[in-house]
C-alpha cells in the first residue's frame, strides 16, 4: 500500500487513447485525477470521491484522497471549476458542476508511483482497466455501485478460490450483466490490448455496451 501524495489530470495523450475505447461515455476529463497511491497488496485501485470514506480503506489513505479531491476538484476555487470558467461553463452551468460535486466530486485513480508519471505508454492497459471502473460510476445510478460490487467479488474469489485474482476471470460469450465490475474491466482491457479489433467473441460488448454508457 502507498499513501498518495501526487495527483494529476489526464494527459490529451491519455484522453485519446481512452476516448479511442469509451467514446463519449466516461466523465468530463477534469473529472478523473490520476495519483500515486497503491492499494492493499500494492493493487491499483480506483474510486469516486463519494466512497473515500468506505471502511476498507484505512484512515490514512482517506485523508490523503480527500485532501487530494478538496485540491484538485472541490469548491469554487478548485481546479475543476476554474477550468470549466476558463472554458465558458458559466451561470447554470457552473452551478450545475457545484450540485454534481455534493454527490460525487469526480474519481481517484491510484495506479503508483512509476505509472503515474506516463500512462500512455508503457502502462496503457491499466489505463483502460482503470479507466473501465470510472466509466462503470458514471454510467451507473449511483457511483458507488462498482466499488461494492468489486470488493464483494474479489472476497468472494479470495475465500473460493486460489486468490481475489479469480474476480478478474471470465469465459466469453456470456451477457454483458452476468460479469463483475473486474470482469467487465478485463473484458474491455483484453480488446483493447488485442488492437481494439472490430470482430470476434469481446467486439460486441464494446460495440453494444460500452461505447454505449450501458453498464
Amino acid at each position: 500500500m502507498a499513501i498518495p501524495t501526487k495527483a494529476r489530470f489526464l494527459t490529451q495523450t491519455e484522453w485519446d487513447i481512452l476516448t479511442g475505447v469509451f467514446g463519449d461515455t466516461l466523465p468530463f476529463r477534469q473529472r478523473i485525477l490520476i495519483t500515486n497511491g497503491l492499494g492493499g497488496g500494492d493493487a491499483p485501485f480506483t474510486i469516486p470521491t463519494s466512497a473515500i470514506s468506505v471502511a476498507t480503506i484505512p484512515a490514512a489513505v482517506q485523508a490523503a484522497l480527500s485532501s487530494l479531491a478538496i485540491q484538485y476538484l472541490g469548491g469554487q476555487d478548485g481546479l475543476l471549476a476554474r477550468t470549466m470558467n476558463r472554458s465558458g461553463f458559466t451561470g447554470p452551468m457552473a452551478m450545475l458542476s457545484q450540485v454534481t460535486s455534493l454527490v460525487n466530486l469526480g474519481y481517484l485513480v491510484n495506479v503508483g508511483p512509476t505509472p503515474f508519471q506516463d500512462m500512455s505508454g508503457t502502462h496503457k492497459n491499466l489505463l483502460v482497466h482503470e479507466l473501465a471502473h470510472v466509466w462503470q460510476g458514471k454510467n451507473s445510478t449511483a457511483a458507488t455501485t462498482y466499488v461494492v460490487n468489486s470488493i464483494m467479488h474479489q472476497c468472494r474469489a479470495s475465500i473460493f478460490g486460489s486468490s481475489r485474482n479469480g474476480a478478474y476471470d471470465y469465459p466469453a460469450g456470456q451477457s454483458w450483466s452476468s460479469y463483475n465490475t473486474e470482469q467487465q474491466a478485463s473484458i474491455i482491457e483484453h480488446w483493447f490490448e488485442s488492437g481494439k479489433p472490430e470482430s470476434g467473441p469481446l467486439w460486441p460488448y464494446i460495440r453494444d455496451y460500452v461505447r454505449k454508457g450501458k453498464t
